[in-house]
């Protein structure tokens, strides 16, 4: 069974797999995607700059802040990850440190979310993108740190910082980045392990913030929709973190918080937290009522999160595009290849123009376009194991294959619980092979191009399509109308093909 995402309302969509919106923006419009990095600058939209380290010239690095080049007197080094180019970008985290420390004197309090005071450790003032990974992390503990030190008694300011902190360390439980160091050569158990402490810290967190805010209810019959808000992403994460437990216990546990999750953002009216909030239900449910159809709602949802952050704002932002990578993972997972390709090829053009090849985004884009571009087959002569097709030769009659491979069991819906999205692994006897085209069956998900059929069904020649459901008339395995094509004209009902008179599209038109 399937999961969203450990993420939480960090970011306009936060749509990482079914994560949260986060107030700041809801309640701010546009304001982090539209803000320059002057007070001149204030309305202008400013993306990333497009320049590459090279056309940056031969200036070594410097701290935006300080000046200095290279380590500090401490021995700190520059650090950048944001989507910054060329030499852009670079500084020393406690010059960031310190210079939000200076910004936050200017603010005046009339903000009702804090945003302008904590601004200056969770986003990069030069390309006004989110820091990501590590630089993300550390950031974020300087500004709870602040935020006890000066805030503490300011539930809109102290929760709030407890509150990005939790989303910032959610979303490393996806990225693996909290521990780099120890998780590299790493076997899989090791990074389990590491990823399954991250989930245990988050929890603690979460619980840590439900408590402190029991405590100011008990004090206060009503609460700002600030704090409520905090309160909804620390369910929203406690569901996450119970549904990433696989068990139909833990999954009742895990509705439980989405539901007082998504009760208090439809009376906030959040419209994206209620659609992800919705889709996690409806995976989380799945698992103990057995309905096969919570693939459609994940989808429905998150297309409803990525439009509304399309129409909204800028499609070329950060949080924008994730939302796009988690509909992608979505479409993967309910069988709709065709789409799901098309969408991640589009993503990776654009993030590599806007946020730049190295960017952490970009490269998870990458790498869904990559899943969406495998193509897998059965042998039945042969069982049911699996075998990745390479190509077509001698004019379509024979077929290269590559394998036997052993393709990750997991729905990729549950990648962010169980570890980075896997490539399929080959076995030991693996080699490549030509086999007739008649004797291969395409597995679910695949997308085809039908052809050499005749009378009634000749229209249908030419039509692309993908394998998204069985014909449960034909049987369960290796029938000769197992699967229901899906076309991508929607025209043209799903309809049950014979394998001989499709054939596998290995290259899926982008435009």
């Amino acid at each position: 069974m399937a999961r969203s995402d450990d993420g939480g309302q960090r970011g306009k969509t936060a749509a990482r797999e079914g994560r949260r919106c986060h107030p700041m923006v809801t309640r701010h419009g546009q304001k982090r995607q539209l803000e320059g990095g002057d007070d001149g600058d204030r309305g202008k939209s400013k993306r990333p700059s497009g320049s590459s380290a090279s056309e940056a010239g031969d200036d070594a690095p410097t701290c935006w802040i300080c000046l200095g080049e290279g380590p500090n007197e401490s021995g700190e080094p520059l650090h950048r990850d944001c989507s910054c180019r060329g030499a852009s970008g670079f500084a020393h985290l406690s010059c960031i440190d310190e210079w939000g420390r200076r910004k936050a004197e200017e603010w005046d309090g009339d903000d009702a979310y804090p945003y302008e005071l904590q601004e200056p450790w969770i986003e990069c003032n030069q390309c006004r993108q989110y820091y990501q990974n590590e630089v993300a992390v550390d950031m974020v503990d300087k500004l709870v740190a602040f935020s006890e030190e000066n805030y503490r008694d300011d539930p809109s300011v102290h929760l709030t910082s407890l509150s990005l902190q939790l989303d910032v360390l959610s979303e490393q439980t996806l990225i693996s980045c909290r521990y780099p160091k120890i998780l590299q050569g790493k076997p899989d158990a090791g990074r389990r392990e590491e990823e399954q402490n991250l989930r245990e810290e988050v929890k603690l967190k979460a619980d840590n913030v439900l408590s402190i805010i029991g405590r100011l209810k008990e004090r206060s019959a009503s609460l700002s929709d600030e704090v409520l808000e905090v309160e909804s992403n620390a369910c929203f994460l406690l569901g996450n973190y119970f549904n990433s437990k696989l068990t139909k216990e833990d999954a009742r546990r895990a509705v439980k918080y989405y539901e007082k999750s998504l009760a208090m953002n439809l009376a906030l009216e959040e419209e994206e937290c209620v659609a992800n909030a919705e889709g996690n239900i409806a995976m989380a449910t799945s698992v103990y009522d057995g309905n096969r159809k919570w693939t459609d709602k994940l989808v429905e949802k998150r297309r409803a999160v990525y439009n509304l952050n399309c129409a909204a704002g800028d499609e070329y932002v950060a949080d924008t595009m994730q939302a796009g990578i988690e509909l992608a993972v979505s479409l993967h997972s309910g069988n709709r290849m065709l789409e799901a390709e098309r969408l991640s090829f589009k993503l990776v053009r654009t993030s590599n123009q806007v946020h730049g090849p190295d960017n952490r985004i970009t490269k998870e884009a990458e790498r869904m376009l990559q899943l969406c571009k495998e193509r897998y087959v059965t042998i039945p002569s042969r069982g049911l194991t699996r075998y990745r097709a390479l190509r077509y030769e001698k004019n379509g009659t024979e077929c290269v294959v590559r394998g036997p491979v052993r393709v990750p069991s997991y729905n990729l819906a549950i990648r962010p619980f169980l570890g980075p999205i896997a490539a399929d692994a080959e076995l030991s006897n693996a080699t490549t092979f030509a086999v007739d085209s008649t004797d291969i069956r395409p597995t679910l998900g695949t997308p085809v191009v039908c052809y050499g059929l005749r009378l009634k069904d000749s229209h249908l020649n030419g039509k692309i399509g993908d394998l998204q459901s069985r014909d449960e008339q034909s049987g369960r395995f290796n029938r000769e109308k197992d699967f229901n094509v899906h076309f991508e004209d929607p025209n043209i009902d799903p309809k049950p093909v014979d394998h001989r008179f499709m054939r596998i599209l290995f290259d899926v038109p982008h435009e």
